[in-house]
């Protein structure tokens, strides 16, 4: 794929560059790219798409198709900033059942959250067996679907290997040696009834010809 972005430093002037990449390709792969081989340390992107968006740094393990960069968008190179999900904006909920990490919870956000070693993961395990970028959660409405990154070790759910799986609170993710349990949370402030006192049949008004 091919974006044309407008890149922004303090250092120069905006300068327009075309990128030039495959779908896998990552955030941080890009921001590496632009600031050059000299820079060693974590890099992401601050992205400005306009339209009335607003200015946001994104999360430099989101792949360029995930993270919602398009062309016409002004970026510059950033560090990452440590994301935290809080009240209305949890949406899922990861306790560690049994490795390292035994007893930790970790909330999560709408759309794709990564499971790893890396420092910018939402779910960051402290087990020698976990990839850097091993696993994400997709949180989309009231489902939550696992997918392998192409790790090292895979995944397994319920016992059975997986590179994709709908989970449900009582399945068990394992990754390593941790065992995961992935809970939807439901939607606040939502109040629905099982139960309807009245139900009206479709009406059906014919048109007036008049007369």
């Amino acid at each position: 794929m091919k974006l044309k972005l407008v890149v922004e430093s303090p250092e120069a002037a905006p300068r327009d560059v075309v990128v030039t990449c495959d779908a896998t390709a990552t955030v941080g792969d890009v921001a590496r790219r632009l600031a050059g081989a000299a820079r060693s340390t974590p890099l992401t992107l601050w992205v400005d798409a306009g339209e009335g968006a607003a200015p946001r740094v994104v999360n430099p393990l989101l792949s360029i198709h995930e993270s919602g960069v398009r062309s016409g968008a002004r970026v510059a190179v950033a560090e990452p900033v440590t994301e935290t999900v809080t009240g209305d904006d949890v949406r899922a909920r990861v306790t560690v059942v049994e490795g390292p990490d035994e007893g930790a919870v970790f909330l999560l956000g709408e759309g794709v959250n990564f499971i790893g070693r890396d420092p910018a993961v939402q779910v960051r395990l402290q087990d020698g067996l976990v990839s850097r970028r091993h696993a994400s959660v997709t949180v989309s409405g009231e489902s939550a679907v696992v997918d392998d990154l192409n790790s090292a070790n895979g995944i397994e759910v319920n016992g059975a290997r997986a590179e994709r799986a709908v989970l449900t609170p009582r399945d068990r993710l394992v990754i390593g040696d941790s065992k995961l349990r992935v809970e939807v949370l439901p939607s606040r402030g939502v109040a629905v009834s099982s139960v309807s006192s009245f139900s009206r049949s479709p009406r059906v008004v014919e048109p007036w010809l008049g007369g």
